[in-house]
């Protein structure tokens, strides 16, 4: 993976920080000296792609998504490092950062193909047009 984030243009010490890429968007970690992190950023993982199926927009996919995460302050006792405790959190924390970015919608493009003989031609594209505006 770090070979084609390389090759796309991405530096060597930030693709080796890349935790995940899922459907076009891209988790980093982006933390230092956190103790316990290799418990939990699998959980994170988990979220990320949670919040990149149903974004923070009408639960829609999100594309083209780059997180970074900065710093993770973990209790240091393990049974309050489970599921329970960080899905919550990471979920709420990524769509929250997205919310405050500005997230966009867009239209969605639906291509149709008609096959009808020629004399016909008129009238389907006089009904077509006016399904476009509605």
């Amino acid at each position: 993976m770090w070979a084609s984030l390389e090759a796309g243009g991405m530096e060597s010490k930030e693709s080796r920080k890349v935790r995940d890429v899922f459907k076009g968007n891209m988790l980093v970690d982006g933390t230092r000296g956190i103790v316990h992190i290799g418990e939990v950023i699998e959980m994170v993982s988990d979220m990320f792609e949670d919040v990149m199926i149903k974004g923070p927009l009408a639960k829609e996919p999100c594309i083209g998504v780059k997180v970074i995460l900065d710093d993770v302050k973990l209790h240091e006792d393990a049974i309050h490092r489970g599921p329970a405790q960080v899905y919550p959190a990471v979920r709420e924390g990524i769509r929250g950062a997205m919310m405050n970015a500005g997230p966009l919608m867009f239209e969605p493009v639906q291509l149709l193909q008609f096959e009808a003989p020629v004399e016909f031609m008129g009238e389907i594209s006089k009904l077509i047009n006016s399904k476009r505006d509605n």
